[in-house]
Formats: C-alpha cells, sequence, structure tokens
C-alpha cells in the first residue's frame, strides 16, 4: 500500500469519526479500515448517540495470525466502552475464499449480552478479549457476557463479498438488499 493510499484512509479515518459523533446509526463497508476508526478514535472521549456500527476490516482474514485479530478486538472494546448508548457491533471481512465476522450484541429486554465470531475460519477469543468486552457490558447492564463461536460448514462457498455478507446474517445493513443481489448476480456470471 502506498504512503499516499494510506494517508487517505487514514484521512477517512478522522472523517468518519468525526461522522459517527452525532449519528445513531454507521455502516461503512470498504470506505476505511476498521483499524484507522479506532486509531483516530483516540482524540475523542464519547459518542452520546451512537447505538449500532458496522465496518469491515482487513485485520479480519484468515492469514492473519489470532494473536493479532484479538489485539485488535481489544482495542475495539476499548473504543467502546466510550459508546455508551451501543447495542450492537460488527466488524467484519469478506471475498472470494474467506468470511469473518465478529459481533457485540446488546440485549436489554433478556438483559443480555454476547460477542460472536462467526466465519470460515477459528479465531478463538482470548480471556483478556473476553473480560474487556464484559467490561463494555458492565457499564451498561449488570449481566454475565455470553462468548459464542460458530464455524461456517466446510460446504459454504464464499466467491464474493456479496455471499459474506449472506453466510455471515449480519445484525445492521451494510448494504442495500437491491445492491446486495447485484453484487450476487454480478458475481454468479
Amino acid at each position: 500500500m502506498s504512503l499516499a493510499v494510506r494517508a487517505a484512509e487514514i484521512d477517512t479515518g478522522y472523517a468518519l469519526v468525526e461522522a459517527s459523533l452525532g449519528l445513531e446509526h454507521l455502516a461503512a463497508s470498504f470506505v476505511s479500515d476498521a483499524a484507522y476508526f479506532i486509531y483516530a478514535s483516540k482524540r475523542w472521549n464519547i459518542w452520546p448517540k451512537l447505538e449500532s456500527l458496522a465496518l469491515t476490516s482487513n485485520i479480519l482474514d484468515p492469514q492473519q495470525q489470532s494473536v493479532y485479530i484479538n489485539d485488535f478486538l481489544e482495542a475495539v472494546a476499548l473504543v467502546a466502552i466510550k459508546m455508551p448508548r451501543l447495542k450492537s457491533m460488527e466488524l467484519w471481512n469478506g471475498r472470494a475464499g474467506f468470511a469473518g465476522v465478529f459481533q457485540y450484541q446488546l440485549l436489554e429486554i433478556d438483559p443480555t449480552a454476547k460477542i460472536t465470531w462467526r466465519g470460515t475460519w477459528d479465531v478463538p477469543l482470548e480471556p483478556r478479549v473476553q473480560k474487556v468486552w464484559q467490561a463494555v457490558t458492565s457499564e451498561r447492564l449488570d449481566c454475565k457476557l455470553k462468548v459464542v463461536t460458530e464455524i461456517l460448514d466446510a460446504d459454504v462457498v464464499v466467491t464474493s463479498y456479496g455471499d459474506a455478507i449472506r453466510h455471515l446474517r449480519l445484525l445492521n445493513t451494510v448494504v442495500h438488499p437491491v445492491s446486495l443481489w447485484q453484487i450476487q448476480e454480478e458475481t454468479a456470471c
């Protein structure tokens, strides 16, 4: 990646953070890596309105060592603590050959909270990651965090990020349904 491209992604990360400060919901797929959003988030203390966040990250890749993915998920939790109204967060990635999502979900009705790894490969969520996400949960509800891992069946075929979206069962709308259909039609040809 060239220095100019990286600088543009960092700038986009800052712009997403600034925009999200006044939003209730933000879904941005492949606009800027979630890592740049997290990096840029260090400058702000609180997101007073944000309830849902869905971002993509190239860190979520089967070629990446799970320790680095866990480092990333720990850093994300430290930002999520600054989002007092957060009910769902999804960090996902997918393209030909793989799909993966990390989800945080807070259900005030039960009350329950859970973090989920769902993907075509396993990412063991380390105790340190579980602990910091429990802290995120404890800021909002008095309940124990559930940790869920779901490995997609071996017969699941992912040929595009459109397939990834469908198989990952994302909580938030990250693409308009008509656009998703078009993506899947184009990659089927």
